[in-house]
C-alpha cells in the first residue's frame, strides 16, 4: 500500500499498448490522406512536425498580433473607456476559446482534423483581411480626438470591425482544438519510443506558440503604436497566409486519424439507453455487458476501452435485455451501447473537476492583455529616449515561456524522472498543480506593484490627475515572468492531460474542452469586472477601476484574483489528489489490480503477464510496482499509467518480490523447475526506466525446495528468506554469503508460507503449514514469540499501530466444504503480540486466506482468499481499546 495522486482510471488500463506498435506500420489505426495504412519510417514523427509547428507559430503570431494590443486600439482609436474596452477584449477572447467546440465536433464526427484546420484557416484569413481594412480605410474608423473630445465610432464602423474580429474567433474554432491533437497524432501510441517523443512535442508546440507571441508582443506592438494600425494588422494577416501554406506543404508526411462519428451523439445515446433501462440491474460480471466481439471497437478510429467500476448507473446502457438476447439485434445504439461507448462518457465526467479548476487560472491569464496593460499605461514607459508600449511588457511572459520550455524539456524532466520514475518527469496533474500555485504568486506580485504605484501617486499629489506615475514599467516584469512560468506548467499540462486521457475518437472535443476553460476564464474576468465596478462605484465613488487608475484601487482587484486563485488551487488539490492508500492485489487471472484502500474502488489493472501472478510490491513513493509471475517473468510497472517499464526474464516462475529501502534494488525469488534449482536474484532498479538492465547484481542458491518469501533486512545489508524446507536464512546482500539459519529445535516444522516485517524492521513474523506463526529478532534470528492456531497459516501481518498480529489460512482447497466458513475456519485471527493470546477474529471469506496486509495508518486491513475476493476491513473505535 502507498499514497498516490489520483490519475484518471483509463490511464491504468494498459490495453492501449498493443503489439502492433512494433511492426512496419503504425498500430494506432492512422492512415494517409488517401485512407491507406502508413509506414512508420515514411510518415509522421518529428519529420512531419516542423510543418505543424510552423503553422502554429505563424497562426499564433497572427492571433497575438491582434489580441496583445487590442485593448489599446479600442481605447485610443475606437475611444472606449477602460472597463468597456477590457470587457470587449475578454468577451472576444472568451469567444475565441468557445468556438473550438464547433470545430472539435466537426473534426471528430465528419471532416477529421486535417480538413477542419484547412477550412477554418481560410475563414480566419478572411477575418484578418476584414480587420486590416477596418483599420486602414478612413471611412471605416472614427476621427482622431481633438483635445479631450473623442468622437465615438459609428454603428457601421463598429460593425465592420467586430465582423472581422469575430470571423477570426470563428476561424480559431477549427484550428485551436485540432492542431495540437493533429501534431500528437503523428506519434504512434503503441510505440514506446514515439510515445515518449509525444510528450516532448507538447513542450515544443507551446514553444512555437510563444515564438509567434514574442514577435507580436514586441515588434508588432511597436509597429501598431508607431507606424499605424493598418500596417500593424496587415503583417499578422500576411503571416496567417504563411501559416496556411506551411500546413498544406506537409500533407504527404502526415498521419491521419479517421473521424469516428459525432461524440455528442454517442454521449446522448448512452444517456438515453441507460434511462430506458433504469429498472434493469447491472450484472456484477462486467463481461456480461454488451461489447462487440471484434478486436476493433464499433466506434471508427477508436480502440476498445475496458470497463471501470464507477458511475455504474451509466452501465445500464450496456446491459443486454431479454428482448435483445432473444432477437440478437444490437444494432440500435439508442437502446444498447457498447462498453467502450459508455466508458467514453465516463472519462469525460471524470475529467470535469480538473477541467473546472482551469477556469480561474484562465481568468488570471486574461489580465495580461487587459489590466496588466492598463496598469502599465499609468507607469513610466520610457527607458532613456526609447518608449516601451505597455502591451510590449507581455514580451517578458513570452521570454519566460521560451526560456522555460527547453530548460523544462532538457533538464527538469530528466532530473524529475530519476525521482518520480515517470517518463515525462511529472504527471500532468502534478504539472498543472505547480502552475496554479505560480498563478497565486503572479497576482500577488501585481498587487504589490500596484500598492507601491498608488502610494507614490499619493506622495506626488497625482491622485486626481490622469497621468503616469514616475515608476518604471519594468517593475511589472516579475508578474509577467511568473505568469509565463505558470503557463509552462498549467497550459502544457492541460494539453497533455486532455489528449492522453481522452478516448481516441474524442480527442479534438477534449482539446476543445480544455480550451473552453480559457473562454470561461475570460467570461469570468468580464463578470468579475462588472460586479466589482457595480459595487465599488456605489454612492458616487470612483470605484476600484476608474478611467483614472490613480484614484482607484486596482490592487484590490488583483488581491481578489489572488484569493480566488488560492481557493481554486485548494479545490484542485482535493480533486486531483485523493489522499488515501492504494491496495495492490494479484491472482491467477494474470492481471494485478490496484484499488483504493479506503472504499475498495477499483482503479485499474496492469496487463502484460501470461500466467498467474504470485506476488507484488510497490515502491515507497507509490511510483512503481514490481510483480512476479508463473510466466517466468517479473515486471516493473508505472503505477499511475499502468505502463510496463521493464521485464526481467527467468528460467522458472518468479515467486516473491520485494523492493529495498530506497527502491534502488529488488529481490526476486524463482522456483525450482525441471533441472533449475530455486534461487534468489538481486536486481538493480534504475532511476530512469531507459537505463534499466536485466542482469542480476547477485544470485543466491542453496535452499532446498521452493523459496516462498525473501525480504530485505535492516539497511539493505541482508536478505531474509524462507520456504518449503521450513528454514529461515539470513544472507549478506553484497557477497551472497549465508550468515545465519534459525535453530531447528524452535523453528517451524513444515513449509513456511509467509513472512512480514515490523515497521522498524527490528523483528519479523513467519507463518507455516504447521499451524503456527513465530516472531523473530531480525539481527540475531532469536525466537521471540509463538502463536498457535488450529489451522495451517498461509498469511501473516503485524499492525503498525497496535501490538497485534493477524493470521489467516485454512486447509488445502481440495478439502474445503460448504460448511467450513460457518465453523470459522476461514477467519482472520488476531493475537496480542506480547501475551500471545487470541483477541478476536474477522469472518467473511469462503475459502482459505492467502494474503493479509495492514493499512499503513493501522486503522484497517485487507485480506485475500481462495474464494477470489479481496476484503477491506475498517476497525471501529472499540478495536483500539481492547484489553486482555
Amino acid at each position: 500500500m502507498g499514497s498516490l495522486q489520483e490519475e484518471e482510471r483509463s490511464l491504468l488500463e494498459d490495453g492501449l499498448i498493443q503489439n502492433e506498435g512494433d511492426g512496419l506500420y503504425t498500430g494506432d489505426g492512422s492512415v494517409d490522406i488517401k485512407g491507406n495504412r502508413v509506414l512508420k519510417q515514411n510518415t509522421g514523427n518529428w519529420r512531419a512536425c516542423p510543418f505543424i509547428l510552423g503553422t502554429e507559430c505563424c497562426e499564433r503570431l497572427a492571433y497575438y498580433g491582434i489580441a496583445t494590443n487590442l485593448v489599446t486600439y479600442l481605447t485610443n482609436k475606437l475611444h472606449e473607456g477602460n472597463v468597456s474596452a477590457a470587457r470587449n477584449v475578454t468577451t472576444w477572447s472568451g469567444t475565441c476559446y468557445l468556438t473550438p467546440l464547433i470545430g472539435a465536433v466537426l473534426a471528430d464526427a465528419y471532416w477529421g482534423r486535417y480538413w477542419t484546420i484547412a477550412v477554418f484557416s481560410i475563414i480566419y484569413f478572411i477575418g484578418m483581411g476584414t480587420l486590416t481594412l477596418s483599420a486602414s480605410v478612413p471611412a471605416l474608423k472614427p476621427p482622431e480626438c481633438v483635445d479631450s473630445v473623442c468622437p465615438s465610432a459609428s454603428p457601421a464602423q463598429y460593425g465592420v470591425f467586430f465582423v472581422g474580429l469575430y470571423l477570426i474567433a470563428l476561424g480559431t474554432g477549427g484550428i485551436k482544438p485540432c492542431v495540437s491533437s493533429f501534431g500528437a497524432d503523428q506519434f504512434d501510441d503503441t510505440d514506446k519510443t514515439e510515445r515518449v517523443k509525444k510528450g516532448s512535442f507538447f513542450n515544443w508546440f507551446y514553444f512555437s506558440i510563444n515564438i509567434g507571441a514574442l514577435i507580436s508582443s514586441s515588434l508588432l506592438v511597436w509597429v501598431q503604436d508607431n507606424a499605424g494600425w493598418g500596417l500593424g494588422f496587415g503583417i499578422p494577416t500576411l503571416f496567417m497566409g504563411i501559416a496556411i501554406f506551411s500546413f498544406f506543404s506537409g500533407t504527404p508526411l502526415y498521419r491521419f486519424q479517421k473521424p469516428g462519428g459525432s461524440p455528442v451523439t454517442r454521449m446522448c445515446q448512452v444517456l438515453v439507453a441507460s434511462f430506458r433501462k433504469w429498472n434493469l440491474d447491472v450484472p456484477k460480471d462486467s463481461s456480461l455487458l454488451y461489447e462487440t466481439p471484434d478486436k476493433d471497437s464499433a466506434i471508427k478510429g477508436s480502440r476498445k476501452l475496458e470497463h471501470s467500476d464507477e458511475l455504474t448507473c451509466l452501465d445500464k446502457a450496456a446491459v443486454i435485455s431479454e428482448t435483445e438476447t432473444k432477437t440478437g439485434d444490437f444494432s440500435n445504439p439508442w437502446r444498447v451501447c457498447t462498453v467502450t461507448q459508455v466508458e467514453e462518457l465516463k472519462i469525460l465526467i471524470r475529467m470535469f473537476p480538473i477541467w473546472a479548476t482551469g477556469i480561474v487560472f484562465s481568468a488570471v491569464y486574461a489580465q495580461m492583455s487587459t489590466m496588466f496593460v492598463e496598469q502599465g499605461t499609468m507607469m513610466d514607459t520610457s527607458i532613456g529616449s526609447f518608449t516601451i508600449p505597455p502591451a510590449s511588457l507581455s514580451t517578458f511572459d513570452v521570454i519566460s515561456v521560451i526560456f522555460w520550455v527547453p530548460v523544462y524539456d532538457k533538464f527538469i524532466v530528466p532530473i524529475a524522472r530519476r525521482f518520480t520514475g515517470k517518463e515525462r518527469g511529472f504527471s500532468e496533474l502534478q504539472r498543472m498543480g505547480i502552475g496554479l500555485f505560480l498563478s497565486v504568486l503572479c497576482m500577488s506580485a501585481a498587487a504589490v506593484v500596484e500598492i507601491y504605484r498608488l502610494n507614490l501617486a499619493k506622495e506626488l499629489g497625482l491622485v486626481d490627475k490622469e497621468v503616469a506615475v514616475p515608476m518604471s514599467i519594468l517593475w511589472q516584469i516579475p508578474q509577467y515572468f511568473l505568469l509565463g512560468a505558470a503557463e509552462i506548467f498549467t497550459f502544457i499540462g492541460q494539453l497533455e492531460f486532455f489528449y492522453d486521457q481522452s478516448p481516441d475518437a474524442m480527442r479534438s472535443l477534449c482539446s476543445a474542452l480544455s480550451l473552453l476553460t480559457n473562454s470561461l476564464g475570460n467570461y469570468l474576468s468580464s463578470l468579475i469586472l462588472t460586479i466589482v465596478t457595480y459595487f465599488s462605484t456605489k454612492d458616487g465613488k470612483a470605484g476600484w477601476i476608474p478611467d483614472n487608475l490613480n484614484e482607484g484601487h486596482l490592487d484590490y482587484f488583483f488581491w481578489l484574483l489572488a484569493g480566488l486563485s488560492l481557493l481554486n488551487m485548494l479545490v484542485y488539490v482535493v480533486c486531483a489528489k485523493r489522499d488515501g492508500d492504494l491496495l495492490f492485489s494479484c491472482a491467477k487471472d494474470h492481471n494485478p489490480t490496484v484499488w483504493f484502500a479506503d472504499n475498495g474502488e477499483r482503479l485499474g489493472t496492469y496487463r502484460g503477464h501470461n500466467g498467474a501472478v504470485w506476488c507484488c510490491d510497490v515502491s515507497r513513493d507509490s511510483a512503481r510496482l514490481i510483480t512476479g509471475s508463473a510466466d517466468q517473468t517479473a515486471k516493473l510497472w508505472n503505477v499511475q499509467t499502468g505502463q510496463q517499464l521493464f521485464t526481467f526474464n527467468f528460467d522458472s516462475p518468479a515467486r516473491a518480490v520485494d523492493f529495498s529501502v530506497g527502491d534502488k534494488l529488488a529481490v526476486i525469488t524463482t522456483d525450482p523447475f525441471m533441472d533449475v534449482t530455486s534461487a534468489i536474484h538481486v536486481k538493480s532498479i534504475a532511476g530512469d526506466p531507459e537505463d534499466q538492465i536485466g542482469e542480476s547484481a547477485l544470485i543466491l542458491k542453496g535452499p532446498q525446495g521452493r523459496i516462498n518469501r525473501a525480504v530485505w533486512g535492516p539497511l539493505n545489508r541482508t536478505i531474509i528468506s524462507a520456504g518449503e524446507d521450513a528454514v529461515i536464512r539470513i544472507w549478506d546482500s553484497e557477497t551472497g554469503k549465508l550468515l545465519k539459519e534459525n535453530d531447528p529445535e524452535v523453528g517451524h516444522k513444515k513449509t513456511i508460507t509467509s513472512l512480514a516485517k515490523s515497521v522498524d524492521g527490528s523483528h519479523f513474523l513467519t507463518g507455516s503449514l504447521d499451524k503456527s506463526a513465530k516472531l523473530w529478532d531480525t539481527r540475531t534470528l532469536t525466537l521471540i514469540k509463538t502463536y498457535v492456531t488450529e489451522r495451517p497459516v498461509n498469511a501473516v501481518a503485524m499492525s503498525p499501530l497496535c501490538d497485534h498480529v493477524v493470521l489467516g489460512g485454512g486447509q488445502d482447497a481440495s478439502t474445503v466444504t460448504t460448511t467450513d466458513h460457518r465453523s470459522g475456519k476461514f477467519e482472520a485471527k488476531f493475537y496480542d503480540k506480547i501475551l500471545q493470546e487470541e483477541i478476536g477474529g474477522v469472518k467473511g471469506h469462503f475459502g482459505p486466506i492467502n494474503a493479509l496486509a495492514f493499512n499503513p495508518d493501522g486503522k484497517s486491513f485487507s485480506s485475500g482468499g481462495e474464494d477470489g475476493y479481496v476484503r477491506l476491513h475498517h476497525f471501529d473505535s472499540d478495536y483500539f481499546h481492547i484489553k486482555i
